[in-house]
C-alpha cells in the first residue's frame, strides 16, 4: 500500500471526495488518516482482502447510534483501499486509566460503561479486537471531582465476527486474548465470548489495578497462565496474588459477590460458559 500524503485527495465508492489532513495512527493491519474538516477518518488497509468484510458490514445497515465506529463509505483505489468512519472525540481508555487520582468509584463507573457499550454492540456482532487502545472515553469531572462517563465508543471494528459474515482475519490483542484463541491460533474462534473475556481482563485491571496473570514473570508464564481459563485472583484460590508483581493494586475482597461471580464466569475456559456483556 502507498503511504498517503497531507493534501492528497481520495474518492469513495459512494462518489464523495475527501482530502487527507494527516496520519494519526499505524499498525500491522492498516494506516489511519484524519481527513480535512476533522469529522472523519480514513482507515487504509495493508491487506485489501478486508474490503469484502467492510462491504458486508455496511450492507447490514446497523443502527448509527451504536457505540462503535462503523464504516460509512469505502475507498477502492488502485494503490490503496479501506473505509471512512467518524472521528470520535475523547481519550483512549488506556490514557483515561493513567489519570492520577482515579478512585475505585471512578473505575467502577468506567467498567460498567465499558460492558454496557459492549452489550449494545453484541446485539449485532462481536467486536473482535477489544483492547484499551480501541475504546474512546468521553468523560468529565463533576463539582465533587468525580469522573462522569458520558460515552464509551469502540473503534477499529474491522475484525468483527457475525453470523453469515466472512470470517475475521486476526486474533486480537495478546494481553487480553481468550484461552480458546490463545490455544487454537484460529481467528474463526473470534466471538462475543472472546470479547467478554477481553473486557473482563480490562475491567480487572480497572477495578483491582493489576492484571490476572497469577505469578507470571515471563511471556511464557503469562501465556500459560492465561490459557488455563480460571480467575487467578479468586478469593477461593489459596495461591492467589492480592496485588500486582510491583506490590500495587487491590485484593479481590474489595469486589462484591456479584462482580466476583461475573469474573469467574468471564474467565471460564469454556466459552459457552462465559458471562455475557449484558450480565
Amino acid at each position: 500500500m502507498t503511504m498517503l500524503n497531507p493534501g492528497q485527495r481520495i474518492r469513495t465508492v459512494g462518489g464523495k471526495e475527501h482530502v487527507i489532513d494527516r496520519p494519526i495512527g499505524t499498525g500491522a493491519q492498516a494506516e489511519v488518516y484524519l481527513l480535512q474538516g476533522g469529522k472523519c477518518v480514513y482507515k487504509a488497509f495493508i491487506n485489501r482482502n478486508e474490503l469484502a468484510r467492510v462491504r458486508w458490514l455496511m450492507e447490514r445497515r446497523l443502527p448509527a447510534d451504536l457505540p462503535m465506529c462503523l464504516p460509512t463509505d469505502m475507498v477502492s483505489a488502485s494503490d490503496h483501499g479501506g473505509y471512512i468512519t467518524s472521528f470520535v472525540d475523547g481519550m483512549p481508555l488506556a490514557e483515561f486509566l493513567d489519570i492520577p487520582g482515579l478512585t475505585y468509584g471512578d473505575t467502577a463507573r468506567a467498567a460498567y460503561a465499558l460492558m454496557l457499550s459492549l452489550s449494545l454492540i453484541h446485539r449485532y456482532a462481536a467486536h473482535g479486537d477489544v483492547r484499551e487502545e480501541n475504546v474512546i472515553v468521553k468523560a468529565w469531572r463533576d463539582s465533587s471531582r468525580e469522573w462522569v462517563i458520558e460515552q464509551m465508543t469502540f473503534i477499529d471494528c474491522d475484525n468483527y465476527a457475525a453470523e453469515g459474515a466472512p470470517p475475521p482475519m486476526y486474533l486480537g490483542d495478546n494481553m487480553v486474548m481468550a484461552p480458546e484463541l490463545r490455544t487454537s491460533k484460529d481467528p474463526r474462534h473470534v466471538s462475543r465470548a472472546a470479547d467478554v473475556y477481553a473486557c473482563a481482563q480490562i475491567c480487572h485491571r480497572m477495578l483491582l489495578r493489576h492484571d490476572d496473570s497469577s505469578f507470571a514473570t515471563t511471556s511464557e508464564e503469562f501465556d500459560e497462565a492465561m490459557r488455563r481459563g480460571v480467575w487467578h485472583s479468586d478469593t477461593f484460590n489459596p495461591r492467589r496474588r492480592d496485588t500486582g508483581l510491583d506490590g500495587h493494586g487491590l485484593p479481590a475482597e474489595v469486589l462484591d459477590s456479584l462482580t466476583s461471580s461475573l469474573f469467574r464466569g468471564a474467565f471460564n475456559v469454556d466459552p459457552a460458559l462465559h458471562s455475557t456483556a449484558s450480565q
